[in-house]
């Protein structure tokens, strides 16, 4: 794995729907395309599992910077 991660202790080895939600949240602000792809790969084997719901909920409230026009309603109605 690229990303350090810092306060969540998360063994690189077993199956990443067994990693804490700080753990993907890290991937996601912190990482690159290396750890967007284990993302991409596990949510690709489950689109409905543990770590696609996870994500789902983060993306819900986050803002990820560059991503907000892309997420965001087009007839500006969300809220």
């Amino acid at each position: 794995m690229v990303v350090a991660i810092r306060n969540v202790d998360v063994d690189p080895d077993a199956p990443i729907a067994t990693w804490p939600y700080e753990a993907l949240v890290t991937l996601i602000e912190r990482g690159g395309i290396t750890d967007w792809a284990i993302l991409a790969r596990a949510i690709n084997r489950q689109p409905w599992g543990i770590v696609a719901r996870q994500i789902e909920e983060y993306l819900a409230y986050s803002r990820p910077y560059g991503v907000a026009p892309l997420t965001s309603d087009p007839a500006g109605t969300d809220a």
